[in-house]
C-alpha cells in the first residue's frame, strides 16, 4: 500500500537523529582520546572540508591562533617576557661618567670622575628569577588555552560534519512524503478505509517523522555556530 510505505520511510527518518547524536558522541569521544594521546588515531578516516551553500568550511589552523581567548594568552606571555628582559636589564651594573670644571688659583682645572656600582644583585638575582619564572608560566598558560581551543573547534566541527551529513538525509527521505502521506491518510479515513484509532496511530507517526527533523535541523544548527564561535571566525560566515 502506498500510504503504508510513506509511513515506513517516515519511520525510518526518525532513526536518523539517533545515529547522528551517536556519531557526534564519537567524535567527540576519538577528539577527546586524541587531545590525551596525540599519537593515537582512530580507524576511520576523517573529512576536513565541506561545502554548505556558498559558504566553504574547513579546519583553518591559523584560525585558531586569532581566536580572541588564544589572542589573549599570547599577549600576556609577550608582556611578561618583555617585563623579565627589562628586569634583567635593570639589574645589570652601569658605570656613571662625571665631569667637573673649577679653577684653582689662575689654573683652570676639569675634573672627570669616574663610577662603577657594586653589582649586588646579579643576572641571577630573585628579582630576575622570578620575573623569568611568570614568562615561564605565561608561556605555558598560552600553549595550554592554544591547544584547548584547538581541539575543541576539532570536536565541534566533526560534529558539524555529522549533523549536516544526517540532515540532509533526513531531507532526502521525506522530500515530498510529508505532503503526500497526510493526503493518503485524509483520503483513507474520509473513504473509511481505515478506522478512527488507525488514523490518529499514522497521523503521531508522522509527527514523530517530523519531529525527527525538527530535532536534525535543530542539532545542526547548533553545531554549526558552535564550530563558528569556536573557530573565532563569526564575522567571516553568514548563518
Amino acid at each position: 500500500e502506498p500510504l503504508d510505505a510513506e509511513l515506513v520511510y517516515l519511520n525510518l527518518s526518525q532513526v536518523f537523529s539517533e545515529i547522528s547524536e551517536s556519531q557526534i558522541a564519537l567524535k567527540n569521544a576519538e577528539v577527546n582520546v586524541q587531545e590525551l594521546l596525540p599519537d593515537w588515531t582512530p580507524n576511520t578516516t576523517n573529512l576536513f572540508s565541506f561545502t554548505f551553500g556558498a559558504t566553504n568550511y574547513s579546519f583553518n589552523s591559523q584560525w585558531v591562533e586569532e581566536h580572541p581567548k588564544v589572542k589573549l594568552a599570547r599577549a600576556q606571555w609577550k608582556i611578561k617576557q618583555s617585563k623579565a628582559q627589562l628586569t634583567t636589564m635593570e639589574s645589570k651594573a652601569n658605570p656613571t661618567i662625571g665631569v667637573n670644571a673649577g679653577k684653582s688659583g689662575d689654573e683652570d682645572l676639569i675634573g672627570v670622575t669616574f663610577s662603577m656600582p657594586l653589582n649586588i644583585r646579579n643576572n641571577y638575582s630573585d628579582t630576575v628569577k622570578a620575573a623569568y619564572s611568570e614568562a615561564i608560566a605565561a608561556e605555558a598558560n598560552f600553549r595550554s588555552v592554544y591547544r584547548k581551543q584547538s581541539f575543541e573547534a576539532k570536536a565541534n566541527y566533526e560534529s558539524l560534519i555529522v549533523s549536516k551529513k544526517y540532515y540532509e538525509q533526513w531531507q532526502k527521505l521525506t522530500k515530498g512524503r510529508l505532503d503526500s502521506s497526510e493526503n493518503l491518510l485524509n483520503k483513507r479515513w474520509e473513504a473509511g478505509d481505515i478506522n478512527t484509532s488507525d488514523y490518529l496511530l499514522a497521523l503521531n507517526q508522522r509527527a514523530e517523522g517530523l519531529h525527527a527533523g525538527i530535532r536534525l535541523e535543530n542539532q545542526f544548527k547548533l553545531a554549526e555556530i558552535s564550530f563558528i564561535l569556536s573557530m573565532g571566525q563569526l564575522s567571516k560566515f553568514e548563518i
